[in-house]
């Protein structure tokens, strides 16, 4: 029975992977930098050919357009359904084309629902000997672009989602205590530090939902301007977590010039953040993105700034200066990873 089960098993993974091979995929890509062709021009403009899970970086742009041309052919016997899945759920638009086909239009900046939180996915179903020709127009202004794709199955994008879903809403849970539990603290001792944990917790859940989909997926599918919250969630999000180290270091008693320059600099971006919001970005691209550049400067000087503190009060502050080092290290670390990315220093995925 045992030898039955174990045979089952590996017919299945080989015809698993006998499908999956049957499927051939060629892919390029052109960037329009300018963002002025149209479907009928592009199409007479040389390509660059890249694979599949390799992820392209465009990089800071103001109004690009991004154009993929997908050819996907089947040569098995059997038909085969898969989804054209884009992982990074933060592109502002992807516009799937296919002839005979209705265009899909999914992202960001659309007021439409994917059906999956952790990919823009297009379902695709390929008969048996044919060949699908897909074009998908791509654009995320005033940011950051990356992207790639996989061709998966039903099956896989549904378990990636379900883990994320549980992930979220555990973390989300376990945020919630610590805000109540602040809160209380708060009412009891009526000292602000516990009051900013309690904000630097809710703009984190903002912060965690956005970045993981469950907000656009299954709470504000139709609103355009989550790219937004989630920027300016994170801004305020680093101000009060420096606060909250600033606070529980004491650094007004025992670094009093340093928290002055702590406390300016926090204002500082307070300020920009809020001037960048009302700057028309698209026509202001340039100063939009000095702004974001110096802020991510001005806070990793914040952050070397609370570290040097920390060591300093080392022996006087031992538990503390423990947890901070445990908790704003990474926090540290990754920051930097990140404002060297943004630089484009580093070109890997971090």
């Amino acid at each position: 029975m045992k030898t039955i089960v174990v045979a089952f098993f590996i017919v299945l993974s080989f015809l698993g992977r006998a499908q999956r091979s049957d499927i051939t995929c060629t892919s390029v890509y052109f960037v329009d930098s300018s963002g002025q062709y149209d479907f009928l021009t592009v199409k007479k403009i040389a390509f660059v050919n890249f694979i599949e899970k390799q992820v392209v970086k465009v990089g800071f742009n103001s109004n690009a357009t991004v154009w993929v041309k997908f050819i996907i052919s089947n040569n098995g016997n059997l038909d085969q359904t898969f989804y054209l899945s884009f992982p990074n759920i933060h592109i502002d638009s992807l516009s799937f084309i296919e002839s005979g086909k209705k265009p899909v239009l999914l992202g960001d900046r659309t007021n439409q629902r994917g059906l999956y939180a952790i990919s823009h996915a297009y379902r695709m179903k390929v008969l048996p000997h044919q060949t699908h020709v897909v074009w998908v127009k791509m654009k995320k202004i005033i940011s950051f672009l990356d992207f790639n794709y996989e061709l998966v199955k039903e099956k896989q994008l549904e378990e990636k989602n379900v883990r994320s879903l549980i992930f979220t809403t555990i973390f989300i849970g376990l945020i919630a205590m610590l805000i109540l539990l602040n809160l209380i603290l708060f009412f009891i001792t009526k000292s602000a530090i516990y009051f900013s944990y309690v904000l630097y917790s809710l703009l984190t859940i903002i912060y965690l939902t956005i970045t993981t989909g469950f907000a656009k997926f299954y709470m504000i599918p139709s609103c355009v301007w989550v790219s937004e919250i989630r920027v300016y969630s994170g801004g305020f999000w680093i101000i009060l977590l420096l606060y909250f180290y600033k606070e529980l270091l004491q650094t007004k008693v025992h670094f009093p010039k340093i928290n002055k320059w702590i406390n300016g600099l926090s204002w500082f971006n307070i300020t920009h953040i809020v001037f960048v919001f009302f700057i028309p970005k698209m026509e202001y691209f340039e100063v939009v993105q000095f702004f974001w550049k110096l802020g991510y400067v001005v806070f990793l000087f914040q952050g070397v700034l609370i570290l040097y503190v920390t060591m300093r009060l080392f022996k006087r502050q031992l538990k503390i200066s423990i947890y901070i080092c445990l908790s704003f290290v990474p926090h540290l670390l990754w920051f930097i990873t990140y404002i060297l990315r943004s630089f484009q220093v580093i070109m890997h995925e971090v």
